[in-house]
């Protein structure tokens, strides 16, 4: 399954906004986000892990996705 990540960084001080299949992540604590390939020509890996706060439940959750080299 894929994801769509939207990272929007307005200042170096302030937490990013980020979106996550077209919901809002609020909250945020940490952000880890690379993108590797092989060369300029090949397909590459996205690979991202969100940690927030939920703020109804008060528990600390942590979205993810690594995708494995293909080919």
């Amino acid at each position: 399954m894929a994801s769509e990540i939207i990272i929007k960084m307005s200042s170096a001080n302030e937490p990013p906004k980020i979106t996550l299949n077209g919901k809002r992540i609020k909250g945020i604590i940490g952000l880890d986000y690379n993108y590797e390939t092989l060369d300029d020509k090949s397909q590459g890996q996205h690979n991202f892990t969100v940690k927030y706060c939920d703020k109804e439940s008060h528990v600390i959750r942590t979205v993810s996705t690594n995708k494995v080299w293909e080919g």
